[in-house]
């Protein structure tokens, strides 16, 4: 009886994994019990905070603001090279559909000989293509009417809307199509499921072959789609903005409104659903000086009011490579900036709240913060950017002193404080990296990078963890 007795006394203790009894070797086992802290050093409990990273196991990176233990990308996933990606695909974007973040992407691609879709898991996989020929089986949308003239890809998602009859997801995208005298702009909805089928295109927009459109986005409501694109003409460059129902995607106007004056110039405008209201970020440059500014937008495409995200900086400041996402709390960004040599990557959040101030006299609208994601003398481009459970993930091509390319990451918390003291490096680029993106999955994140060497062009799939 006393033997049992000290058996079940002695049981919690050792399935703590921390032994505190004198007489009994000490067993703690970071990587089992500790959950991303190591065992203090008598061996006998687990740490509970951190002031430096040798002070958390493999996986885990010390977030010195709040001492605490955290993961960071698994580096040691393989990237997946996809499948049949065409020789042809100038232009690719990626988008998920709907309900569907967590289970599957859709890629285009375009090019001189058209538009292609292909479906993949959320781990890489191909997914069947019906009813398409084969993964990226060429689609043509809309007739080419000028020899090489390029389809140039936007991707968003629509939601499940309460129109009768339109409860499933689908991905939206569209493309430009110039001719001899004009430029038009279409879009079209392809529903997700075992029909996949894709609407009738619709004209966006009708310009003279002066007209250069461009940078096409989506932001998509229960009922309503808010398109939105860069008008070039000459030297003036301008935003314009166009809702569309969610059912049909047509034009809810019969123009679509201007968002910027005549002496500004705008460039890498995305569309965001921000609480109730719309938003157009994009980089303004005006009167000698660039910032990163939102217009809030009814909508009908009405303006509330804008404001500047970032302190106006003078031209000899650049600004640029500008990419945005929606959040739980709002939008995040980044953008690169150039200043004397040094380029740097730099990050902000714009809560909801402050678009809504946007146009009520009673409220003051403020920007929200601005935070470093990388510096350094190395090359920066190609920023992507995704955001899940809260938190927001960016990720960059960088190019070293030896020109050796890698693809970095590095996570913040809803206030912009940095999940991990640096950027790390989440795979080797493996080439000429012509285009790069980041999508969120229930479970983190899957960065897609596309190289191009000897003229070929490969399409990488890296699931991220958490």
């Amino acid at each position: 009886m006393r033997l049992h007795s000290l058996a079940l006394l002695l049981l919690p203790l050792a399935l703590t994994g921390c032994s505190l009894l004198l007489d009994v070797e000490p067993d703690c086992d970071a990587a089992r019990d500790c959950n991303g802290y190591l065992c203090n050093a008598e061996q006998t409990g687990c740490l509970n905070t951190c002031a430096a990273e040798n002070e958390c196991t493999a996986g885990y990176a010390c977030d010195e603001p709040t001492q605490s233990c955290r993961q960071i990308a698994d580096l040691e996933a393989e990237p997946i090279a996809l499948s049949a990606v065409p020789t042809w695909g100038e232009e690719f974007a990626l988008g998920t559909a709907g309900s569907l973040l967590s289970t599957e992407f859709g890629l285009v691609v375009g090019g001189s000989e058209g538009l292609g879709l292909a479906r993949f898991s959320a781990a890489g996989a191909l997914l069947a293509s019906s009813p398409e020929p084969a993964p990226f089986g060429l689609d043509r949308l809309a007739p080419m009417s000028v020899q090489r003239a390029r389809f140039l890809p936007a991707v968003g998602r629509a939601l499940p809307s309460t129109v009768a009859g339109l409860s499933d997801a689908a991905l939206l995208f569209g493309w430009t199509e110039p001719s001899a005298d004009r430029n038009r702009l279409f879009v079209a909805r392809r529903a997700v499921g075992e029909s996949q089928a894709t609407s009738t295109p619709q004209l966006l927009r009708d310009a003279s072959s002066q007209a250069s459109l461009s940078q096409l986005s989506f932001a998509a409501g229960p009922d309503l789609v808010m398109a939105l694109w860069r008008e070039q003409s000459g030297v003036s460059s301008e935003l314009r903005a166009m809702p569309l129902a969610a059912d049909t995607l047509t034009p809810v106007l019969s123009a679509a409104s201007r968002l910027t004056g005549s002496n500004e110039v705008a460039a890498n405008p995305v569309s965001l659903r921000l609480g109730e209201r719309w938003g157009a970020i994009y980089l303004s440059s005006e009167v000698g000086v660039r910032t990163v500014r939102v217009i809030a937008l009814e909508s009908d495409a009405s303006q509330l009011g804008e404001l500047d995200l970032t302190t106006p900086v003078p031209n000899a400041v650049e600004l640029g490579d500008l990419v945005a996402t929606e959040t739980l709390s709002g939008a995040a960004a980044a953008y690169t900036q150039l200043d004397g040599g040094q380029k740097r990557l730099r990050g902000l959040l714009l809560p909801s709240t402050s678009v809504a101030a946007l146009g009520d006299p009673a409220q003051t609208a403020t920007s929200g913060p601005t935070f470093d994601v990388s510096e350094g003398t190395a090359s920066i481009s190609k920023p992507a950017i995704a955001s899940v459970d809260g938190e927001v993930a960016v990720a960059w091509l960088s190019i070293g002193e030896d020109r050796a390319r890698s693809l970095m990451l590095r996570r913040f918390d809803s206030a912009g404080v940095a999940l991990s003291p640096a950027g790390v490096v989440v795979a080797d680029a493996g080439g000429t990296v012509i285009d790069l993106k980041l999508a969120a999955t229930a479970n983190g994140y899957a960065l897609l990078w596309f190289t191009r060497d000897n003229g070929v062009t490969k399409g990488f799939w890296l699931s991220l963890g958490r």
